[in-house]
């Protein structure tokens, strides 16, 4: 048994996946990149070995612009309210947006098919919400009309 299990399983269901990553400056962050319908966009894998925890992020390709922070707040919140797994985040100083799926191991045994739903359920709904994100930082659309992209009415 190795004594990095998260990393194992993480590095196991990308071989499995065939999907390419790398390491990154940082020693627990590995980096990869996913395709979408629309766009592609970095990902990066935190691994937390000492915590028993895995955070995966999706990067959004465009900061926010602060004058358009409100809007993107708003947007955010209501692709957030409802989400069973994950949340979108913003961060104020630099505009930084992602989309955050994580697990906790503590007492379990983590497996590549653990990683996998979290990764997935990443990859998911940033696709899902990431068009009508880039609409709303661009000034393109507000936030009540860009969620209707990712959400259907009512």
């Amino acid at each position: 048994m190795t004594d990095q299990p998260i990393r194992q399983a993480l590095e196991s269901f990308f071989a499995i996946e065939g999907w390419p990553y790398a390491p990154t400056d940082v020693a627990e962050v590995l980096q990869t990149r996913y395709g979408g319908r629309t766009t592609d966009w970095v990902c990066l894998a935190e691994i937390r070995e000492p915590g028993h925890q895995l955070v995966f992020y999706s990067l959004v390709p465009e900061r926010g612009p602060a004058d358009r922070f409100p809007e993107i707040c708003e947007y955010i919140t209501r692709a957030n309210f409802g989400l069973a797994i994950g949340n979108f985040e913003l961060d104020m100083h630099d505009g930084e947006i992602r989309y955050k799926t994580s697990i906790d191991v503590e007492g379990a045994t983590i497996t590549p098919a653990m990683v996998k739903q979290i990764v997935h359920a990443n990859v998911i709904v940033t696709g899902l919400y990431l068009p009508g994100l880039l609409a709303v930082i661009s000034g393109e659309l507000s936030a009540t009309e860009a969620i209707g992209l990712a959400e259907p009415p009512g």
